[in-house]
């Protein structure tokens, strides 16, 4: 497996470099599937606004919302089909990316379609709402693979995103694994509960509440929602025979540079983007032990395509001088790993992409595990 690494400036471009994989150890994996499963200690936000639902019509609504009537049905529809094989309707998907490795995939396991998801905003909002907002809640998605929610956006009323008239785009934190696609239909099931934070808790309003399902034909999709006092916009794809990269960048040596903002995001060769950071000076987001705390790490990539990670930046006190770019290439593979260092400043950074097939069928990844 190579990785090709590119390096240059706004002005000028050093050739590629062809860097090979090292094998795998079992500390390093050890590392891995701690990372990922953190994610499940740090969930207690998520819990919490899942428990806190909307599962009713208020009394002090006389005529319910056509939206809120949509959700409840749609969510006793799930009840009936799925409680009994899959929980309650609050449980989170308890499967994590990387199932297949470092471990050989069953036959239900293969380059399949999946969902990716390119960002979400709000286009229009309404009630007498005004820019900016603080924003709360969760968008989650639900697969064939378990039919549980797979968060994607998830703040609390504590920790809500403030969005301005000139960025209205939610700050994305997943999916935690890839989202497969019904192999039928093409199916996905969308979940949104936004509020936007008033005064006090009494005075927070829904933004938007959704319950919807939704079949995606291969390729980009651009889907529009109105619902309570706004339009969400949902730009996906349909990303097929495809497998599950995730990815993870570790300061091997030196420290995080001081005084420097930019970016880390992802692209399948020849699509749109994924942001899996941004950057400033007063935002470091590294761990104690060197790990970069990206927003997302989850991506989906077509088998026989390429995977792009751009990373640039631009020293804040040189705002007209060259932004430093560096274009990491990766191809896609069924399993195993691909890695990279780059110079970022003051450290070097090791990016590393781990692949794996994914299983489209109830239960298929959970019953090899």
């Amino acid at each position: 497996m190579e990785v090709a690494v590119e390096a240059g400036n706004s002005e000028r471009g050093r050739g590629c470099q062809l860097m090979k994989a090292y094998p795998w150890s079992e500390e390093e994996m050890d590392r891995l599937l701690n990372l990922m499963s953190a994610r499940f200690d740090q969930s207690m936000d998520e819990a919490k606004l899942l428990k806190g639902r909307k599962m009713h019509i208020e009394s002090k609504e006389s005529e319910p919302d056509p939206s809120d009537l949509a959700v409840f049905a749609a969510r006793k529809r799930w009840m009936d089909k799925w409680f009994k094989k899959c929980g309650p309707l609050e449980m989170l998907t308890e499967i994590l990316s990387m199932p297949f490795t470092y471990i050989r995939a069953p036959n239900c396991a293969y380059p399949c379609n999946t969902l990716q998801i390119y960002s979400v905003e709000f286009a229009h909002i309404s009630g007498g709402l005004n820019w900016p907002l603080d924003v709360f809640g969760t968008i989650a998605v639900r697969d064939s693979a378990d039919h549980n929610l797979n968060i994607v956006y998830c703040r609390t009323r504590d920790t809500c995103q403030t969005l301005t008239e000139l960025d209205q785009s939610l700050t994305l934190t997943g999916p935690s694994r890839a989202v497969v696609l019904d192999p039928k239909t093409h199916a996905v099931t969308l979940e949104v509960e936004l509020k936007v934070k008033g005064t006090n808790e009494s005075e927070d309003k829904y933004l938007s509440f959704l319950a919807e399902e939704m079949m995606l034909p291969p390729g980009f999709n651009y889907f529009g929602f109105n619902s309570k006092l706004s339009s969400l916009h949902f730009a996906l794809e349909n990303v097929v025979d495809s497998v599950e990269a995730t990815i993870f960048i570790k300061v091997v040596e030196g420290s995080w540079p001081v005084g420097v903002y930019g970016r880390i995001s992802a692209t399948i060769y020849g699509s749109h983007t994924v942001d899996l950071l941004k950057f400033g000076s007063d935002n470091v987001p590294v761990g104690v032990d060197g790990d970069v705390e990206l927003s997302r790490r989850v991506v989906s990539v077509e088998v026989d395509k390429v995977l792009e990670l751009d990373v640039r930046y631009r020293d804040r006190e040189r705002v007209h001088g060259d932004e430093v770019a560096y274009l990491l290439s990766f191809k896609a593979a069924k399993n195993g790993r691909s890695i990279a260092n780059i110079d970022l400043c003051t450290c070097n950074l090791e990016v590393l992409v781990v692949w794996s097939v994914v299983s489209p069928v109830l239960h298929g990844t959970v019953s090899w595990l």
